[in-house]
């Protein structure tokens, strides 16, 4: 089941557009990192139901989408900047922006947009900081199996510092493929 973050700048509208999407079926959750409301939304498939009645299986399961709704901390009177903002979603298979457009501005959902990138590389660069430190010292007492993966978040960490999304980067298969040792 793929999972997908709802992200945006407080106020901005993702709980209006989370339960529009699953009709009022969410589930707020408690967790480590705070609350949020998750929700599964059938897909379907106009195909998988033509092959379903083709082969008359016990069972038809549709594609599921798993949406996650971060409950922001600024309705609490908390800042919900910096790592706190994106906790929920890390684990997420894709995020999607929720930028407010209330007004007839459009310069201010394109401002929020901007923010939210921001937002998202500073994170994604204490992240790649965080690991590019916790390599050097595997390093530094001999360990050298990380040698290739400290390469590349030097590299990546230059990307973020000049505020280019990781997205625009590109990475060979082998660079693609490195997990965190």
């Amino acid at each position: 089941m793929k999972r997908v973050g709802l992200l945006g700048l407080p106020q901005s509208g993702k709980s209006t557009v989370f339960e529009v999407i699953l009709q009022g079926a969410g589930v707020e959750a408690t967790t480590a990192s705070g609350r949020e409301a998750v929700g599964v939304v059938q897909v379907p498939d106009a195909r998988v139901d033509r092959l379903s009645a083709l082969y008359s299986p016990k069972r038809t399961v549709h594609a599921q989408v798993q949406f996650v709704d971060t409950v922001s901390t600024a309705a609490q009177g908390k800042p919900s900047r910096g790592p706190d903002l994106f906790a929920s979603v890390r684990n997420c298979d894709a995020l999607a922006a929720v930028v407010r457009e209330f007004d007839t501005d459009e310069s201010a959902a394109r401002r929020d947009l901007r923010t939210l990138e921001a937002e998202l590389i500073l994170n994604d660069l204490a992240l790649a900081e965080t690991r590019r430190e916790r390599i050097d010292k595997e390093l530094r007492v001999g360990k050298k199996q990380n040698e290739r993966e400290h390469a590349l978040l030097a590299r990546l960490e230059q990307a973020l510092s000049a505020e280019r999304p990781l997205r625009g980067e590109a990475l060979d298969v082998q660079e693609e493929n490195l997990q965190p040792g």
